[in-house]
């Protein structure tokens, strides 16, 4: 089970990791600001999913630190790492994951 985490998006160093994000760099610092106000941050223990295949897409997801895996019949398919997004996709398509 993942560990809620403070995020406050008052705070200089959470506003730089986001002005990072390629997906984010449209928006303005007010906006910017707007937006990081409606972000939660958990941790997750290794090997510990962040989601399973077939539920429902509802979140997108900013990695803060660290490394995690997309795995696929057992298989990784892809990494991410710091900044990098997933989950995106949720935000056009409401279809079940396809991967963990």
């Amino acid at each position: 089970m993942p560990t809620e985490l403070n995020f406050n998006p008052n705070e200089p160093e959470n506003l730089t990791f986001l002005k990072q994000i390629p997906l984010l760099q449209c928006l303005d610092d007010t906006e910017l600001q707007s937006f990081a106000s409606l972000l939660q941050r958990f941790h997750y223990n290794a090997g510990e999913p962040v989601y399973k295949i077939g539920t429902m897409r509802d979140t997108i997801y900013f990695v803060y630190d660290g490394r995690l895996s997309f795995e696929k019949s057992g298989h990784i398919i892809r990494f991410f790492e710091k900044q990098h997004v997933f989950g995106d996709y949720s935000l056009i398509n409401t279809s079940p994951h396809s991967s963990t």
